[in-house]
């Protein structure tokens, strides 16, 4: 979540400067960029998800559950970021739609266990077949 802040501060103060956009005809309403972002913090921070997985992946598969065309998103992305206010009202909508799911963070954390213990076992495993 705090991965998802970063990303969203840096990209506000790098199009800070910039003049005005003119909103993209494929624009993204607040609420479909909302659910887009929630979507994407709940697939990069699932690592059960994504352990086999890159962000490209990850993100066509977030795009296509969403409807959005990658062309849309974007062009919505910085047509936001030039109003911080719309930025930080989508990222509230999407923070909302995360805190809903009251067990989505600990489904998470639960994973993240299963899967530093599956390495740790993996880790042990390699180091007896390297010792035979």
């Amino acid at each position: 979540m705090s991965r998802l802040i970063g990303l969203f501060l840096v990209m506000i103060f790098v199009v800070a400067c910039r003049h005005s956009v003119e909103a993209p005809k494929n624009l993204l309403s607040k609420e479909e960029m909302a659910q887009i972002v929630a979507d994407f913090a709940i697939y990069t921070q699932s690592s059960d998800f994504t352990r086999n997985m890159d962000m490209e992946e990850i993100s066509r598969f977030v795009m296509n559950k969403n409807k959005a065309k990658g062309k849309a998103f974007e062009d919505s992305f910085k047509y936001y970021l030039n109003k911080p206010s719309d930025v930080d009202k989508i990222y509230n909508m999407a923070q909302d739609i995360l805190l809903k799911d009251s067990d989505l963070e600990e489904y998470i954390k639960k994973k993240e266990a299963e899967n530093k213990n599956q390495n740790k076992e993996e880790k042990v495993n390699a180091g007896d077949l390297q010792q035979q």
